[in-house]
């Protein structure tokens, strides 16, 4: 596709909501949920250092409002005891990304964070000791929860479980020792016609009774920069499994290694002929088994088959040796991913320095010094993810927000692209119009957010969408939006009309 140099004609936008509240559990109300019924849009529900529990703080229910529950002062200094409860939040009434849970540990919930058509934010928690992490269902596939800087780990099901329809945004999480009661699927596990794209995440430890104890994927799968270590399948892939039900992985910059199964340790990818499944994967350290079944995967460039040479640093055990940070020998994974690819304030060094020109692969440590939580996020325009959307017209616009732990959205400034262009300068605007797009292929439209201290959003929000001749698109009006007998599918959204 011919690549324009996008132009940015509107101006700023204010993000903030005007009289937003704050509203203190248990100084202002004694339970989250009594908290929550008398919030509304843009509010606040701080949660005090303590130990919460009982009816009122589980099974809790947001109603689609677009607020905050969160903790003063983090996930450490504030958990939710669930034991016994179902779920600790229910999120089912269309909740969108302003709908954030942050900074809290929840425990023993049978589910802690239960997500069903609808796309929160999740970031900065700790779900822990439950049955499961977090459980995605979707009626219609426009459900996309991110879920963002949260250390899942010791449930005795899966950690992250994505069903039918349903897709999730994972970025800079701890996925490790869950699935341990058999009964789950380990890590991650995708289902069929659901997805989900993974950046940046430690996935590890995690045990699956039948395939892939650390992803088990029947469904899609973008996945770069994660380290896969450790994990065990009761039959194949140890560290990955994807079935033969035209299932699809896109993985770059990962480091897979340690894991066991009776069948590929490492990966086990699998297709049938009638639906046949397609697999990529470039840029990558694969250290033991694996298995694919003849013409369904593509090997790409940057492959290595060599000990990823792990040491010990200031926030875990999986930075990579370097002989600047003060190690004897440099890992091969330092500066071997994509060149491409971008990593922003985090590393694989001991001494915290950040990553800079060709990407090392592999799971990055956040740099304390810039552990800002900042958020980015696309209010309107075409492209609603994870289907792309039709658009006849050759301009288009997106109006875009952030969020940030220390500093109000007014403060922030954003940069965009179109395809690979070059990121636009950073503006405080929030609108962005493009206009000369062409028509026939995907475009991508992607925005970041950086704060005043100069934290950046590292993992960009993207849309994307196609442009398309009138009279093509009412011809997928015909065959794609009528729904046939029992499926109820929506109809597409199309802009530009």
């Amino acid at each position: 596709m011919q690549k324009l140099l996008p132009i940015l004609l509107a101006l700023a936008l204010s993000s903030l909501c005007a009289g937003a509240a704050t509203i203190r559990v248990p100084q202002d109300r004694p339970t989250i949920q009594a908290a929550i019924d008398v919030a509304a849009d843009g509010d606040t529900v701080l949660l005090a250092d303590g130990s919460y529990g009982y009816e009122g703080n589980a099974n809790i229910r947001v109603y689609g409002k677009a607020i905050t529950v969160r903790s003063e002062n983090g996930p450490e200094n504030c958990e939710l005891c669930a034991y016994g409860w179902a779920y600790a939040f229910k999120l089912d009434r269309g909740e969108g990304r302003n709908t954030v849970i942050q900074g809290l540990t929840i425990t023993g919930a049978g589910t802690a964070i239960y997500v069903e058509s609808s796309s929160p934010t999740i970031r900065n928690c700790v779900l822990q000791e439950g049955s499961h992490g977090v459980r995605i269902v979707a009626e219609y596939p426009l459900t996309e929860p991110h879920i963002d800087r949260t250390r899942i780990f010791s449930n005795g099901g899966d950690g992250i479980q994505i069903n039918e329809k349903g897709h999730a945004l994972i970025t800079n999480s701890e996925i490790r020792g869950n699935g341990f009661s058999f009964y789950g699927e380990g890590g991650v596990s995708i289902h069929v016609r659901s997805g989900a794209t993974v950046d940046n995440c430690f996935i590890a430890e995690n045990a699956s009774a039948t395939n892939g104890g650390g992803i088990n994927c029947e469904g899609s799968l973008d996945i770069s920069n994660c380290t896969i270590l450790g994990n065990y399948a009761e039959s194949s892939g140890g560290g990955l499994y994807c079935s033969d039900n035209s299932s699809t992985l896109s993985m770059e910059n990962c480091i897979i290694t340690r894991n066991y199964a009776q069948t590929a340790d490492q990966y086990a990818l699998y297709s049938w002929e009638y639906l046949p499944s397609f697999y990529t994967i470039s840029h990558t350290d694969v250290v033991g088994e694996t298995y694919a079944d003849p013409d369904c995967l593509e090997l790409g460039e940057g492959m290595l088959d060599e000990n990823p040479r792990f040491v010990s640093g200031p926030s875990g055990d999986r930075y990579l040796s370097q002989t600047a940070a003060g190690q004897g020998v440099d890992s091969p994974c330092v500066d071997a991913g994509n060149p491409e690819s971008l990593m922003v304030f985090v590393t694989t060094r001991t001494d915290l320095v950040q990553d800079a020109g060709v990407v090392d692969l592999g799971y990055h440590y956040r740099n304390p010094d810039h552990d800002h939580l900042t958020d980015t996020l696309i209010l309107s325009g075409p492209g609603a993810y994870p289907d792309y959307e039709y658009t006849t017209s050759p301009v288009v616009s997106f109006s875009f927000t952030g969020t940030d732990e220390d500093y109000p959205a007014s403060s922030l400034t954003y940069s965009w692209r179109i395809d690979d262009e070059p990121w636009s300068s950073w503006s405080p605007s929030t609108w962005a119009t493009i206009r000369g797009l062409d028509e026939g292929s995907d475009i991508h439209f992607e925005v970041r957010a950086r704060d005043p201290q100069g934290d950046i959003d590292p993992s960009p929000v993207r849309r994307t969408f196609r442009i398309t001749n009138p009279i093509y698109l009412n011809y997928l009006d015909r065959i794609v939006v009528a729904p046939g007998p029992g499926y109820g599918n929506p109809p597409l959204v199309k802009t530009g009309l």
